[in-house]
């Protein structure tokens, strides 16, 4: 299931369009931290991910992620990506 939901991920392009928004690295291969500092350019790619999907389970794992940025500006923490 998991490998399925990362390549569904990764074909959508998320990572890479996290990446650009948030001048990130985030790949299978590096572990990466997004600072406080860009989390609200992840969360509107987030956001445009969440609108254009029709998979019931990428728009699951989306709307999780999206809590979790949410909540780490909240709390003002970075946010960790390890793939």
């Amino acid at each position: 299931m998991f490998l399925f939901l990362f390549d569904s991920l990764w074909a959508a392009h998320l990572f890479q369009d996290i990446n650009k928004a948030c001048d990130a690295m985030i790949d299978d291969y590096e572990e990466e931290e997004l600072p406080l500092d860009v989390l609200g350019a992840g969360l509107r790619v987030i956001a445009k991910h969440r609108s254009s999907t029709q998979s019931p389970n990428v728009s699951d794992f989306l709307l999780h992620l999206e809590g979790l940025f949410r909540k780490a500006i909240k709390l003002g923490f970075p946010v960790y990506f390890v793939l």
